[in-house]
């Protein structure tokens, strides 16, 4: 009998969040930064869109309608990585924090002042 090979899930990030954080702060800014990067490229194909019917040649045309269908496959990309994984995991970090009760550096100085 032949066995089918399945493919492994591709990981987005090989490190949790939390262990990338001491607080969730910076990780919410990465986030609203990544979203406010999303939303100008997305501006800035708009504006490419709108030169499509300027464009000279018919070759012109077709190149800037390729280069924006494929600038917007990227964008979506980076969206859905926003949302299904930023937005999961900084959720699933603060989650555990409030049910951990403390931050790494309140462990250390817990740990400094018994010692």
């Amino acid at each position: 009998m032949v066995r089918i090979k399945t493919r492994k899930p591709e990981y987005l990030a090989s490190q949790p969040i939390g262990s990338l954080f001491d607080d969730p702060r910076p990780a919410e800014r990465l986030r609203q930064d990544m979203n406010t990067l999303v939303n100008y490229q997305l501006k800035v194909i708009r504006k490419i869109r709108s030169l499509i019917p300027e464009a000279k040649s018919s070759d012109a045309r077709n190149t800037l309608h390729a280069f924006t269908d494929l600038a917007l496959k990227r964008n979506d990309k980076l969206d859905e990585y926003n949302i299904g994984f930023l937005d999961f995991q900084i959720a699933l970090y603060k989650k555990r924090r409030e049910r951990n009760g403390k931050t790494k550096r309140e462990a250390k100085e817990k740990r400094s002042i018994q010692e």
